[in-house]
């Protein structure tokens, strides 16, 4: 009998809890979201950006080269294109 009671007074508690706290979002919380939306729009942002500079830097100067000296790195040796 004792432990019925003992339940009971601990179930009050705990429903009296429920009803007595707001049902609110902390507000670090929501400054937490609002931040990580925006880290991601500026991660996507920089994603591009820093691959647009890959290419300009690095494939773009390495493929004029290529081109400008009409080298074919997929032909066979002594296959070539006429000449």
């Amino acid at each position: 009998m004792a432990g019925d009671m003992a339940g009971d007074v601990a179930g009050d508690t705990a429903g009296d809890m429920d009803e007595s706290a707001p049902n609110r979002t902390p507000i670090r919380t929501t400054l937490l979201n609002g931040w990580a939306a925006i880290a991601a729009r500026f991660g996507f942002v920089q994603t591009l950006v820093i691959l647009a500079l890959f290419y300009a830097l690095l494939l773009g100067p390495v493929a004029l080269v290529i081109t400008l000296a009409r080298r074919d790195f997929l032909a066979k040796r002594g296959l070539g294109s006429g000449g």
